[in-house]
């Protein structure tokens, strides 16, 4: 059941339908809006941009998006989730779809 509120107050937040004093005491606890999910999708989403920018994921280490996001840090975050098998098998597939590098000394020129 808090699982589902916690979605619903997420909903109700995008769609406009919670109150700026609701918003307010939500975030007075911590209340997290953007799920562990869609902060995934969208640093994807990020990755992707980058590559149709610049041809590769050879993702500069002070790189930030257009939103603030540092790449970078996400990115090596993916290879430490992997490294310790906490990165399912389809995100795996879905990161070396867009040719992203695991071993950075292999993403350096020589």
């Amino acid at each position: 059941p808090l699982g589902g509120w916690v979605s619903n107050q997420r909903a109700f937040k995008k769609r406009g339908k919670l109150s700026p004093e609701r918003i307010q005491r939500l975030e007075a606890v911590g209340f997290v809006w953007i799920s562990r999910k869609a902060k995934w999708e969208a640093g994807y989403l990020q990755l992707v941009a980058y590559k149709v920018e610049q041809g590769d994921c050879n993702v500069p280490r002070d790189y930030q998006t257009k939103d603030g996001v540092p790449l970078a840090t996400w990115m090596n975050n993916q290879r430490a989730f992997k490294k310790r098998g906490k990165l399912s098998p389809e995100r795996i597939q879905r990161l070396e779809a867009v040719g992203f590098v695991w071993a950075l000394r292999k993403a350096l020129p020589k």
